[in-house]
């Protein structure tokens, strides 16, 4: 069951595209200019994925770093911490709370970096679902004749109903 051969010996490929060379991968342009078609209208979503995680990575350097410092007044036994470069001068249980606060912000920035690719993703399938229906919808009879479009639909219903 694997490909069928050419004629050749070898296994026939169909519809396979030469794959793009190394430097046009590389340049941005040439991405931007492969992207742009699928991310057509949903540009908002991109941007609000990218800003979204920009904040929650730093929401989470700011986590880290409100715990290093906790830990490192406690191991001091210290009550207080002074940050010298905020001109702060906090407790313990208010640097937690901040941190639990950060941290709370951390799990709603990552739901909403979680949801938007699937919206775009979902989004994207519906509209080159309804492109696809309408160009064959649109296409002549000749050419699916000539491509063979109902050819599978004997097959399949043998299959269904053996």
């Amino acid at each position: 069951m694997g490909m069928p051969e050419n004629g050749t010996g070898e296994h026939a490929r169909s519809g396979s595209a030469a794959a793009p060379a190394l430097g046009e991968l590389s340049s941005p342009s040439s991405v931007w200019s492969r992207l742009r078609p699928l991310l057509n209208g949903r540009r908002r979503w991109v941007a609000a994925l990218a800003l979204g995680s920009v904040l929650s990575g730093l929401t989470e350097s700011g986590i880290l770093a409100i715990l290093a410092q906790v830990a490192a007044s406690l191991v001091d036994g210290k009550s207080h911490v002074h940050i010298e470069t905020l001109h702060l001068d906090a407790s313990l249980g208010a640097l937690l709370a901040v941190a639990l606060g950060l941290a709370i912000l951390r799990f709603a920035l990552q739901m909403a970096i979680s949801y938007i690719p699937a919206r775009v993703a979902a989004d994207m399938q519906a509209q080159l679902r309804s492109e696809l229906f309408a160009s064959f919808t649109r296409s002549s009879w000749v050419w699916r004749v000539k491509t063979g479009w109902r050819r599978e639909t004997p097959i399949s219903t043998a299959f269904c109903t053996t």
